[in-house]
C-alpha cells in the first residue's frame, strides 16, 4: 500500500488546497439525490434504529439493497459504466 502524502512540517499553511466540497454548490442532479436520500434515511432507517443497534440479521442487507435502488451506490461511477457520474 502507497504511503499516503504528507505536507512537512507547518507546509499545510502553503498548500494549495484540493477542491472542497460545499453542499450549496451542489448540482440539481447532487441535490436531487440528496434529498431522495434523505428521504430514505427518514423511512428506512430512523424508524429500525434499535434493528441497526442490535446488528440484526438482514437490517445492512435491506439497507444496502434500499441504497441500491436509489442509485446511490453508483454515484460516483461513470456514466459510461452504468453509474450516475454525480462525483461528490
Amino acid at each position: 500500500m502507497p504511503e499516503p502524502h504528507l505536507t512537512p512540517g507547518g507546509g499545510f499553511l502553503y498548500a494549495a488546497t484540493p477542491t472542497i466540497f460545499v453542499p450549496e454548490q451542489r448540482s440539481p442532479q447532487q441535490e436531487m439525490m440528496a434529498q431522495s436520500v434523505d428521504r430514505f434515511l427518514a423511512a428506512e432507517v430512523e424508524p429500525h434504529y434499535a434493528e441497526f443497534e442490535a446488528q440484526a440479521p438482514g437490517v445492512a442487507t435491506r439497507f444496502m439493497a434500499g441504497l441500491g435502488e436509489l442509485g446511490v451506490l453508483g454515484v460516483e461511477i461513470p456514466e459510461r459504466y452504468g453509474g450516475l457520474g454525480l462525483g461528490l
